[in-house]
């Protein structure tokens, strides 16, 4: 499908996108085993059972590939966007969840609620509409921060009503992550600054 300049100005000028807000251990992540303390000789020791770090899922209501002539693989815009605004790329294997300093994750007022993100040059990257347990917030405000995943396909276009919802949603978004689209890490939890 071909868009026209008008018509890609009104898709990056949406800064709305699907949400959701669930926890670490959702086996739906797949990150198995948390390292959260170290022994004596400074290895990690790992645990079965994940911390309930509230996680925050932003998928963009389109995704924006690019088709280069020549055969660099496709991009997706808003992934790259966001590489280059300091998030990074959360695929699969063992790896530390990076800290994204600057970055912030507030809670969205507007349109019956939700999410959004702040850039660190303090303007809006997105927002989220969702719905968010109490539960889910005081334990953002309990860890100061909250795992965010952003990516054009994050499996929340999946109907739950569909009996193999969550295997589909897992499927998609470890495709996703292996690809590269995933994008994120921990940000800082609190009130959005005005620029």
């Amino acid at each position: 499908m071909d868009i026209n300049h008008q018509q890609l100005d009104e898709i990056l000028a949406d800064f709305s996108a699907l949400g959701q807000a669930a926890y670490l251990d959702d086996p739906i992540f797949g990150f198995g085993y948390a390292a959260t303390e170290r022994d004596e000789l400074g290895l990690p020791q790992f645990s079965p059972e994940l911390p309930q770090v509230p996680v925050a899922l932003v998928e963009r209501h389109q995704a924006l590939l690019t088709h280069p002539d020549n055969d660099t693989p496709q991009q997706e815009v808003w992934t790259e966007h966001a590489l280059t605004q300091g998030m990074r790329r959360i695929g699969h294997g063992v790896h530390r969840l990076p800290n994204l300093d600057g970055w912030l994750i507030a809670e969205w007022p507007r349109d019956g609620g939700g999410l959004q993100l702040q850039q660190p040059d303090g303007t809006l990257f997105v927002y989220a509409l969702c719905k968010l347990d109490p539960a889910w917030t005081a334990a953002a405000q309990h860890y100061h921060e909250v795992l965010v995943l952003h990516g054009p396909r994050l499996g929340l276009r999946v109907p739950r009503s569909q009996a193999d919802a969550d295997h589909q949603r897992a499927n998609e978004l470890a495709t996703a992550r292996q690809e590269g689209l995933v994008t994120g890490g921990l940000m800082q939890w609190g009130t959005v600054r005005t620029p």
